[in-house]
């Protein structure tokens, strides 16, 4: 850092080359570990993990992350995702601000 340089532009520099010539050289050590071998086991596995999870490949189902997008599910599917979510919500111990149509009465919505 010279005198002339302000920490934010020191700060914007080093995330560009991180981003750019840091994420090249964590792709090649990643996909190095996996091609290595003498490399051990728990290693290619760490690696082979990063490497999927950099591509989407591995879905944390547990945090309910759905395997399709709201547009592809039928009809059933989304019914199914929404009261996955509420089961999920209710859970937790949070509150749903609309508990649903069943309890709403006649003249009593914001567009009646």
């Amino acid at each position: 850092m010279t005198k002339k340089d302000t920490e934010e532009a020191v700060l914007e520099r080093t995330r560009h080359r991180l981003r750019t010539t840091g994420l090249e050289a964590a792709v090649e050590a990643l996909i190095g570990v996996c091609q290595d071998k003498a490399a051990p086991a728990p290693a290619k596995a760490t690696a082979g993990v990063a490497i999927m999870r950099a591509n989407g490949l591995m879905l944390d189902k547990s945090a309910g992350a759905p395997q399709k997008s709201a547009a592809e599910m039928t009809p059933e599917e989304l019914t199914g995702a929404l009261d996955a979510l509420k089961r999920r919500l209710a859970a937790s111990g949070g509150s749903q601000a609309d508990p649903g149509d069943e309890n709403d009465e006649e003249g009593e919505g914001v567009f009646d």
